[in-house]
């Protein structure tokens, strides 16, 4: 998938070893990336290969979010992206990317603590916290 997303690649590397060599009866029910999901005036957007590949944990989470208020997950398609989502997906872990495309300091110099949000942060975490507190046989993958 390129040099970027060597730590996903090889994670799911493994994992698909230990499954297809009945190693391990562990398998993962889903997967959510965090990314970019620190900056002030947070928007994250539906990323259309999650949707595709997990409409069903896209539906949770956004529900979840819903639920508790959190403005900053709008209920809209975003820009599709190549990122580290992709390798769990292959390998049969259904998986959404959390990402604000509309970070404006985005692999730049001035990425920096002061341009970030606690509030944000607070935000996804409890969005996160309260997907996993959902009752297992309402979540995605049961």
């Amino acid at each position: 998938m390129g040099e970027y997303f060597l730590g996903s690649e090889e994670f799911a590397r493994i994992y698909a070893d230990l499954v297809r060599g009945r190693r391990s009866r562990m398998r993962y029910k889903a997967g959510i990336v965090l990314d970019m999901v620190g900056g002030r005036n947070l928007r994250i957007r539906q990323e259309p290969k999650s949707a595709y590949n997990a409409p069903q944990l896209m539906r949770e989470v956004w529900g979840t979010a819903k639920k508790l208020g959190v403005k900053s997950f709008v209920n809209q398609r975003g820009r599709e992206v190549r990122d580290d989502h992709l390798a769990l997906i292959e390998v049969g872990i259904p998986t959404i990317d959390l990402i604000d495309f509309d970070y404006p300091y985005w692999h730049k110099a001035d990425d920096l603590p002061e341009n970030c949000s606690a509030e944000s942060l607070a935000d996804v975490g409890r969005v996160v916290m309260g997907w996993l507190e959902l009752p297992p046989q309402t979540r995605a993958g049961r």
